[in-house]
């Protein structure tokens, strides 16, 4: 791994990666922001938490921007373990909305991809400290788009034999092995196996509100969900917080 001298602020780091600011929004309260990197095209949040550095990243939705943004981080700072945090939707129907669940594999859903990935079994062993019988731990497998119809939970479930699904655990665990990074991925449930997510034309929070105008119900009741799923997150992320520095 190849770091550049002027980034290194720290003999030793975590990063918490999120996909959408929405699911970093209450740990950006509760740490110092020393700073904010944009040079990846996404802000990388240089921060402190009881005098130790520590990243809070924002990768972007989606294989090509989360895997950019995570090898930015990678060659420029000195990360010793990565923890991705985010919603997700359930595969498994014994999943509810705020549940929690630490994937110990990543699969992917692209067929040519078939390589799987083991997260760190210390890392899973303190998130389920923390969480205790809310945590599960399950099979997380990562989609090029959305999954948001029951139907397509309901075959992605048949194919890859996973619990949760995301867009981007697998590309990030993949770079994480390649730099020899302990890696592990949690998700929230914000939509469960039987619920369809609104056909929405964008994951901008922006987008999402101009949406709401046109079609109140579903949105509300996604937002409403995510704010329940972020509840869990930030739990979980303060507690990975504590156990790292």
């Amino acid at each position: 791994m190849a770091h550049s001298q002027v980034d290194l602020v720290g003999a030793s780091m975590l990063a918490i990666v999120a996909a959408m600011s929405e699911e970093l929004k209450d740990l950006r309260r509760l740490v110092a922001v020393e700073g904010v990197d944009m040079r990846s095209g996404r802000p990388v949040y240089r921060c402190t938490y009881r005098g130790r550095d520590l990243l809070l990243v924002q990768c972007g939705v989606g294989k090509r921007r989360a895997e950019r943004t995570v090898r930015f981080v990678l060659d420029h700072y000195p990360v010793t373990a990565a923890v991705l945090l985010g919603f997700s939707g359930a595969l498994n129907p014994g999943l509810k909305v705020g549940d929690v669940a630490a994937c110990s594999t990543l699969r992917s859903a692209e067929g040519q991809e078939k390589e799987e990935y083991r997260c760190d079994d210390g890392l899973l062993s303190a998130a389920q400290v923390c969480m205790g019988a809310r945590c599960q731990c399950g099979v997380g497998v990562s989609a090029l788009g959305l999954i948001g119809s029951k139907e397509a939970k309901r075959l992605l479930a048949e194919t890859s034999q996973a619990d949760v699904v995301d867009m981007e655990s697998y590309w990030i665990a993949r770079i994480a092995a390649e730099n020899h990074v302990p890696f592990m991925t949690v998700r929230s449930i914000s939509d469960a196996a039987t619920d369809s997510l609104p056909d929405l034309p964008s994951w901008r929070w922006t987008s999402m509100l101009t949406y709401l105008l046109l079609h109140p119900a579903p949105v509300f009741r996604l937002y409403r969900n995510t704010r329940r799923a972020r509840r869990g997150l930030t739990k979980i992320g303060c507690h990975m917080i504590e156990v790292s520095v």
